[in-house]
Parts: structure tokens; C-alpha cells; sequence
């Protein structure tokens, strides 16, 4: 007991995945076009001839494989992500998500990701804001993101003067291991395969492969 445009909002609402095609009159072509604009895939004339019916469902298959996962484009693809941020940690949130989302269509484990990639996005970016910038919000910590079929590269760079990378103990060592300098650095050796920075100390790079290095 509605309208065919309310069964199309309906339908929309529980899946938009469907795909729905509407049966329109030549006199209600305003109708067609707001089905459309509904989500509607495409639209019949009544009545229509099984050569249209035929077109129509071809293109709406061909629609619908746009949005399927091709596992085998993988190999050819690579998915880059840039972000500048003010030295403020609010806008720590969501960097991690998008690394994640990225990575996963890439065919990374999302589980072992979420158990690793937060954290070690935290702890990088906090110290990029915390020790390089001194939350000096006129400075901007960079964060560049390159995903392939291999592995996953993190940069994270601030405007700050650097530190001496040599200088931090290791938090490895078991006499260091309960002190709080350094363990930033122990977080993200767990998480990641390797862990490097530059000779001034403000720009540090992260890499997850695929599979391990050792396999």
C-alpha cells in the first residue's frame, strides 16, 4: 500500500545494493527521473519489449561488477593518502580508520591491522605534535601514506628542530624497560616491521609489509 517511488525509498533503506529498475508510462517521465535521482539503477516503458528488458539488465550487471571487489586489480594498484594537521592531538582520530579502510581493500588482514595500526599512529603523531612541535599550533605534522600489494609506508614528519635519535635508551633493554622515554619508540617496533628516522630526527617512516619478511 504505497507508491512505487516510497517502495524505491523503502528498498534503498534496507539495501542499497539492490538494484532496481522502474516500470514507468511515456506520460510520467518527471517520475522516471526522480526514481532515478532515488537511487533507481534504470527504467522500462510499459510495456516493454523483452529487447529493452534484456539492455536494461545487461547494464545493470555491468553496474554492479563497477562495485565488486576485483582481487586481481590489486597487483596494478597503489593508494596513496596525504594529511597536513595543526599541532592539535583531536585530530589524531580518524587517521588510523583511513590507513585501515585503505589497506584493507588492498587485502591486508583487517584484525591484525586494528591491533596494530592505532596505536602506532598514536604514538607517532602525539610525539610529532608533543616533542617535535611543542604544540605550537602554526606548525603542521605531516602524514603521508603509501599502500601497495607489499607493504605499508607511514611517514610522519613535524616542523619541530629534531632530536637525537641515538640519545633515547632502548626501550628493549631490560633495565630501561619500565622508564617512559622511549617507549613511544617500543610500541611502534611491535607494531611495525621496521622503524627508521632521519639523521635530524623529525621525520620518522614506518612500514608494515604484507607478509612477514622472514616468510
Amino acid at each position: 500500500r504505497m507508491s512505487g517511488l516510497d517502495l524505491l525509498k523503502k528498498v534503498r533503506a534496507l539495501n542499497r545494493d539492490t538494484i532496481v529498475v522502474v516500470l514507468t508510462s511515456d506520460a510520467n517521465v518527471d517520475t522516471a527521473i526522480e526514481a532515478l535521482n532515488l537511487g533507481a539503477n534504470n527504467f522500462l516503458h510499459k510495456p516493454p519489449n523483452s529487447e529493452e528488458i534484456l539492455s536494461v539488465m545487461w547494464r545493470a550487471t555491468k553496474q554492479r561488477e563497477i562495485f565488486l571487489e576485483n582481487a586481481e586489480l590489486n597487483p596494478f594498484t597503489e593508494r596513496t593518502i596525504h594529511i597536513e594537521i595543526p599541532s592539535q592531538l583531536k585530530f589524531i582520530k580518524g587517521i588510523a580508520h583511513n590507513i585501515i579502510a585503505d589497506a584493507k581493500l588492498m587485502g591486508y588482514d583487517e584484525a591484525e591491522l586494528r591491533d596494530k595500526i592505532p596505536v602506532t599512529v598514536d604514538e607517532a603523531v602525539t610525539n610529532a605534535i608533543k616533542h617535535g612541535n611543542k604544540f605550537q599550533e602554526d606548525k603542521k605534522v605531516y602524514i603521508d601514506i603509501h599502500i601497495d600489494v607489499e607493504r605499508i609506508k607511514i611517514v610522519v614528519a613535524d616542523e619541530g628542530p629534531g632530536f637525537n635519535v641515538k640519545a633515547v635508551p632502548d626501550p628493549t633493554d631490560p633495565a630501561n624497560f619500565l622508564k617512559p622515554s622511549g617507549r613511544g619508540i617500543l610500541f611502534m617496533s611491535i607494531g611495525m616491521d621496521e622503524v627508521r628516522f632521519n639523521e635530524k630526527g623529525n621525520i620518522l617512516t614506518l612500514i608494515k609489509y604484507k607478509n612477514s619478511p622472514d616468510e
